[in-house]
């Protein structure tokens, strides 16, 4: 008798509860730790990128990924992070590369 261990691709509400949990943590985090507007970047692509994570299709997640990088990197241009900059543009190229490929 096989038994199957791969959940199927139908999302239940278990799956649907945790992301609001995760969700309702980084949105507090980020009241928490808001110093302006461009403070709320990172909490939206890390918002961004955990409903990403969620998702079944690799290249949703792909695209969803190219575009919190972008965010990241808007963010790293305004806190001067070079290297912040560099690695972000690495992802984003990645993204673009998988996304080509699939």
């Amino acid at each position: 008798m096989f038994v199957k261990f791969i959940k199927e691709d139908k999302t239940n509400k278990t799956d649907i509860i945790i992301l609001i949990i995760f969700g309702v943590i980084i949105l507090t985090s980020g009241i928490i730790t808001y110093d302006g507007l461009l403070s709320l970047l990172p909490i939206f692509a890390t918002i961004v990128y955990t409903y990403a994570v969620w998702q079944k299709d690799t290249y949703v997640y792909k695209q969803i990924g190219a575009l919190v990088s972008v965010i990241w990197i808007a963010y790293n241009i305004y806190v001067e992070s070079i290297l912040g900059v560099v690695f972000e543009t690495i992802m984003v190229i990645s993204a673009i590369i998988g996304l080509i490929k699939d």
